[in-house]
């Protein structure tokens, strides 16, 4: 009974997702964020939806916040660039990129 649940949020999730990069891709980011988390809602461990979460959130000035959506996305096993981590440390807040987690070949993004 559980089975078609699980399937049925994991293609939920995947469909929010896709709609999250369509919207990002259309400059509508603020409904990017919105269909990201609702994929997130639904499943939790997708790493390539952390990523683009992150990513946005760098992208629309709240680095800040794109810090904890890197590190969830590295748990689950996403190799992040290191571009994204840079660009998501506060220019104001004196902490140096070296200090973040080692970061290994970057695996694509699916957006």
């Amino acid at each position: 009974m559980l089975a078609p649940v699980a399937t049925r949020n994991e293609e939920g999730a995947r469909a929010w997702h896709e709609f999250g990069c369509a919207l990002a891709a259309l400059g509508q980011r603020r409904d990017a964020c919105r269909a990201f988390r609702n994929a997130l809602l639904l499943d939790d461990r997708r790493a390539d939806t952390w990523l683009a979460l992150g990513k946005l959130l760098v992208d629309v000035g709240l680095p800040e916040r794109a810090l904890p959506t890197f590190d969830r996305a590295e748990q689950l096993g996403c190799r992040l660039p290191l571009s994204f981590t840079i660009r998501a440390v506060p220019r104001d807040s004196g902490d140096c990129p070296c200090v973040l987690p080692p970061v290994s070949s970057p695996r694509p993004s699916s957006c």
